[in-house]
């Protein structure tokens, strides 16, 4: 008798420190998943060497992900390789990416994230809030956008946003930027 009670204790026990350390996981839906052509001047010396590539913007409940197509094609190549265990990856036929980071936002922040080399570099920066709303609409892929400036980090910005576009986060409404 004094043995099942012991255990009774015991399974109470771990019973009662399960739920008093178990983590809270929020959900956080995906709201949206759009692919668009990147296209940016690298070098503002060098005004013909336009670099273009596609990106996935990912919107979830609480925060946003810019990432390369081809960034996450290699992702999930590479990690296919590596899970052959076989002693070389061969990543001949993994595509490359021009741009080698990584955006999570959120309404307060966006935390960049780079590789260099074998280091992985991550820094915040606040959200643009200075935004000049100007009276310009365009149609863009059938939706009537509206025209915004900043002058940001020594460059002019043009945004064009959609507010037929709804998120759950105020600022992923913009289509297009343009300097």
């Amino acid at each position: 008798m004094h043995f099942i009670k012991k255990h009774v204790l015991v399974v109470i026990f771990l019973f009662l420190s399960i739920i008093s350390f178990s983590q809270k996981v929020d959900k956080d839906s995906l709201r949206g998943e759009f692919s668009y052509l990147l296209q940016y001047k690298p070098n503002t010396l060098n005004q013909d060497n336009i670099t273009k590539e596609f990106f996935s913007l990912q919107v979830s409940d609480t925060r946003a992900f810019f990432i390369s197509e081809n960034k996450l094609k290699f992702d999930s190549a590479f990690s296919a390789e590596f899970n052959k265990k076989q002693s070389v990856i061969n990543v001949s036929n993994i595509p490359a990416s021009k741009s080698n980071f990584l955006i999570i936002q959120n309404n307060q922040h966006s935390q960049f994230y780079e590789a260099v080399g074998m280091t992985l570099l991550s820094y915040n920066s606040p959200i643009i809030n200075n935004w000049k709303l100007v009276n310009e609409t365009k149609v863009i892929n059938s939706l009537v956008c509206k025209k915004a400036e900043v002058r940001y980090k020594g460059r002019d910005w043009i945004a064009w946003y959609s507010t037929e576009i709804l998120f759950p986060m105020d600022h992923i409404n913009l289509v297009i930027f343009q300097d």
